[in-house]
């Protein structure tokens, strides 16, 4: 995960009144819940299963691809 991505996960996590992480087959992207246009403040740059493997490499576990 680029440091950004790890950035954007705790502005997520410390403010989710704020951020809402929105799961797409095909994008992971953050949209600030204040802005009335619901536009993409973030968009992160795995998704699918890659984004899984280094959400939970992120969080500390041992993990790989198979």
């Amino acid at each position: 995960m680029s440091a950004k991505d790890i950035e954007w996960i705790e502005k997520c996590k410390k403010n989710p009144e704020q951020y809402k992480i929105y799961v797409d087959n095909d994008c992971v992207s953050v949209c600030d819940c204040k802005d009335e246009d619901g536009e993409s403040v973030h968009t992160f740059a795995e998704y699918g299963y890659y984004f899984s493997l280094q959400l939970l490499r992120y969080i500390g576990c041992n993990t790989d691809m198979v």
